[in-house]
């Protein structure tokens, strides 16, 4: 089992073990147990965390290419390294969380990332928020919590009160956290592309007054996704044809 604290992953060989290792302070050292299961401190923030991944920004290159859609995790870096012109007084904190999809093609499960928010300052009901065209220096200083409760509803029965197929808990390992991180931080592409897309987007987002307004907003941000994974396939063609 792994602990994520503020300045390194320590290693313990069973959960009620009192020996640990600190991982960290081995290069590569995280790498090598990137399927154990991970509990995190509550004073964790985002930014320490990324610290620990911008410590491994080799390997973080090499393994997880296709978590960040062929995007440069300098870029990313450097972008979460720059000060913050904004901020986000509606956010809580950041949430891992599993996204599920049950229909009748079948079950599927896979590690997401985005943000908590308070609905409103008399309300103290939370809300996802996306964290798409955010700049990641802008919510480095937010808390990182695992999320590990599931459920699996039968979508075919939404109206209905017994649509729960199930409900339990999954524990994340650290590749499935990193991935998770490093998918939402490149979905539309570098971060020069995705705060020149989102200005354009977010503007039509604010405008919405219509069901058809919603459309047209959706297809733009699905049409810019698409572009991004054109261009990742074709960056990994040529690579894979130079190598050859």
């Amino acid at each position: 089992m792994l602990k994520i604290e503020k300045n390194k992953i320590l290693y313990f060989p069973y959960k009620s073990s009192k020996s640990c290792r600190n991982l960290t302070k081995v290069k590569g050292g995280i790498f090598k147990r990137m399927n154990d299961e991970v509990d995190i401190s509550d004073n964790v923030i985002f930014g320490d965390f990324f610290n620990l991944l911008i410590k491994e920004k080799q390997l973080i290159d090499l393994i997880f290419n296709a978590s960040l859609y062929g995007v440069p995790f300098d870029l990313l870096i450097k972008d979460f390294e720059k000060k913050s012109e904004s901020e986000h007084d509606e956010i809580r904190y950041l949430d891992l969380f599993w996204s599920v999809d049950y229909d009748k093609d079948g079950l599927f499960i896979e590690p997401d990332f985005h943000g908590k928010a308070q609905k409103n300052n008399h309300n103290a009901d939370e809300t996802p928020f996306g964290l798409d065209f955010v700049s990641i220096c802008e919510f480095k200083n937010y808390p990182l919590r695992l999320n590990e409760s599931l459920e699996i509803i039968d979508i075919s029965r939404l109206r209905d009160e017994n649509r729960t197929i199930l409900k339990t808990t999954k524990k994340f390992t650290l590749y499935e956290i990193i991935h998770a991180i490093l998918y939402e931080l490149s979905w539309y592409g570098t971060p020069e592309k995705r705060d020149k897309n989102g200005k354009e987007i977010l503007e039509q987002v604010r405008k919405i007054e219509t069901v058809d307004d919603v459309f047209e907003s959706d297809i733009a941000m699905r049409y810019l996704r698409i572009e991004v994974e054109k261009e990742s396939n074709k960056k990994i063609n040529i690579d894979f044809s130079e190598k050859i």
